[in-house]
């Protein structure tokens, strides 16, 4: 089956520019370069969000608040997967300045859980 649209986006312009000469002929994807976590897009605009090899590199606020956006992004019985490379450090020697936040996959499920989503447009807040 055949997705009706793609958005692509990465904060980095390489990433898309490459994405965009690999996937550009599709005709079914648009491509964006923008820091997800200052995104702003319409409540129930995606029925499916993927993630990959984000969440490692943000501090747990901004996974909660990129949470709260990511699924109210969705439509209603929308999907949303995130894949992430590791949940502890790899290797034998310590590094400097590794930006990488090590959780367990059961840190991102329990901030996901507590998303605090704001009320539906027109819902009676009673």
């Amino acid at each position: 089956k055949r997705a009706k649209h793609v958005v692509a986006c990465d904060f980095m312009e390489v990433s898309i520019a490459e994405n965009r000469r690999q996937h550009g002929a599709l005709g079914n994807v648009s491509f964006m370069v923008a820091d997800v976590t200052e995104l702003e897009q319409e409540a129930g605009s995606y029925d499916v969000v993927f993630s990959n090899w984000l969440l490692m590199y943000l501090s747990d606020a901004e996974v909660k608040a990129l949470a709260a956006k990511v699924l109210r992004w969705l439509t209603p019985g929308g999907v949303l997967f995130f894949r992430e490379s590791c949940f502890r450090p790899s290797g034998d020697r310590p590094r400097k300045g590794n930006p990488t936040h090590y959780r367990n996959p059961r840190d991102y499920f329990a901030m996901f859980d507590a998303a605090e989503l704001p009320p539906a447009e027109g819902a009676n807040s009673s």
